[in-house]
């Protein structure tokens, strides 16, 4: 039963993170990681995306480094989450 919940939460994990543009395993695995609880399930999902890709995105573009028609590169780097803006 627990496998198939960190299943479950993989796969919406992906589903959602693509539509933010995370399009690597280990970033979505990474994700998908933190945002799993046993006790929960994918509940935590919500608190990941937003610490994890909305605050660190609505970052770049304050910063003048995200711009219209630009993209961001997700993956994990010595074991952590990088976003790297990618000009349209």
């Amino acid at each position: 039963m627990a496998a198939r919940n960190v299943e479950a939460g993989y796969a919406l994990a992906r589903e959602i993170y693509a539509s933010y543009g995370v399009d690597t395993d280990a970033a979505v695995a990474k994700l998908a990681h933190e945002g799993f609880d046993p006790d929960f399930g994918a509940r935590p999902l919500k608190r990941v995306i937003q610490r994890r890709l909305s605050d660190p995105l609505a970052n770049l573009v304050l910063e003048g480094k995200l711009g219209e028609g630009d993209s961001v590169v997700v993956d994990v780097a010595g074991g952590e989450l990088t976003l790297r803006p990618k000009r349209g």
